[in-house]
């Protein structure tokens, strides 16, 4: 009976990998790291790190930057205003 239940696991992670290009694991990161970039346009990365399910700051970072080159801060200004005198400018790639 176990080993139907490992074979079976076996059958649906190689299933999922061959229709999605990645392991079950890998895929999840990435899809964190696509939310993080939406939410990072409007909270602060501690916040995001919480709210897409990382158990610290520090491992969210560093799964950021595997998945876009960049820290989430650095990525996160990207999208704050600058204060030039009285004028609000904000810029974006």
């Amino acid at each position: 009976m176990e080993r139907k239940r490992a074979l079976r696991k076996f059958h649906l992670l190689r299933a999922f990998r061959n229709r999605f290009g990645l392991p079950l694991h890998a895929y999840q990161l990435q899809q964190r790291a696509l939310r993080a970039k939406r939410l990072l346009r409007s909270f602060s990365p501690s916040r995001v790190a919480f709210e897409c399910g990382f158990g610290d700051q520090s491992h969210f970072t560093r799964v950021f930057r595997a998945h876009t080159g960049t820290t989430p801060r650095r990525y996160a200004d990207q999208f704050r205003p600058i204060r030039a005198g009285n004028i609000a400018c904000t810029f974006h790639e």
